[in-house]
């Protein structure tokens, strides 16, 4: 008898511990379901609020290779937001490099309000003073047509957030940095739209300074 009850109790702990763990995994999973719907959801909201009240300050603007008359989708833009405006006259050109100070992220989720940091050049809340800007080459494979198309409109000095539809971003597969790529430190979903703070601190043409 009393081994069939220990078994029992055994038994009842196993199960209610296997029942945790299919819970757990099962609210893990559920953070990225419908991740390609939800991420067009949010885009497409963002570019509608965009549009409504452009001002010199909020606006979209279309892939740095297409113009208005061809660019006629939503995810052929970016949303700009312009933090701060800096003093510099000079935009990079897609063949330079640049250093800036960045963070990206994905769009929020229920376990990260503010959406998971894919990649940062600062640790923590940003601070100019002590923070070290990365050097970035615009047409890099780790570098998005997304983000190419905001750099070419910065001047040294700007600081945009910008949000960028995965169709400019990592596009339908899933994205995983490798050892050479310094300035993103995480995995990325197929279908991300990300958002980036981006600080515009300097420009190296080919073969310059």
């Amino acid at each position: 008898m009393k081994n069939r009850h220990l078994s029992a109790i055994i038994a009842g702990v196993l199960l209610g511990l296997g029942l945790s763990s299919c819970s757990e995994t099962s609210d893990d999973n559920s953070e990225f379901d419908n991740w390609k719907e939800r991420n067009e959801a949010y885009f497409q909201s963002k570019y509608n609020e965009a549009k409504a009240s452009a001002s010199a300050t909020t606006y979209v603007l279309p892939k740095w290779s297409l113009n208005d008359s061809i660019a006629t989708s939503p995810d052929n833009y970016i949303i700009v937001q312009v933090v701060e405006q800096g003093s510099g006259t000079e935009c990079p050109m897609y063949t330079d490099s640049v250093r800036v100070h960045f963070r990206g992220r994905t769009i929020p989720t229920s376990a990260s309000p503010d959406g998971y940091i894919v990649g940062s050049s600062y640790e923590g809340t940003f601070y100019e003073a002590t923070a070290l800007p990365r050097m970035l080459s615009l047409s890099g494979s780790s570098t998005t047509d997304g983000l190419a198309t905001a750099l070419q409109r910065m001047h040294i000095g700007d600081r945009w957030t910008v949000c960028i539809p995965y169709q400019l971003a990592f596009g339908t597969a899933a994205y995983t940095p490798s050892s050479t790529t310094e300035w993103l430190s995480a995995s990325i979903p197929a279908y991300s739209t990300l958002i980036y703070d981006v600080k515009l601190v300097g420009i190296k043409h080919p073969g310059g300074k």
